[in-house]
């Protein structure tokens, strides 16, 4: 995932920034989706962003690439790491042994 990349709503950074925390990271793993993630070929890029912006009226974000390597990993200010683990578990009961 390329940070530059991620598309921040406003109200994120202002919250992210009152919660003392990263914007990028609150926005990967705070629990709200707020944009459709999807995976296309490279080569698809362009053609697909014409096409929703036409049909959908909306914007694409390319964030970053898969790649065989295990887990992600998010580039930001010249440095690579793994971002920090977080999000909303839906299938979590919170109870030890009933997952």
């Amino acid at each position: 995932i390329d940070a530059e990349q991620v598309p921040l709503a406003t109200a994120a950074t202002s919250c992210a920034r009152q919660l003392d925390c990263d914007a990028v990271e609150f926005a990967l793993s705070g629990g709200e989706d707020y944009l459709l993630l999807f995976c296309l070929a490279a080569e698809d890029v362009e053609a697909t962003r014409r096409l929703v912006r036409r049909e959908l009226a909306c914007e694409i974000h390319p964030i970053g690439r898969l790649d065989d390597g295990p887990g992600v990993r998010l580039r930001q200010g010249g440095r690579t790491r793994r971002p920090a683990a977080g999000g909303y578990q839906h299938f979590h009961s919170g109870r030890k042994g009933r997952d």
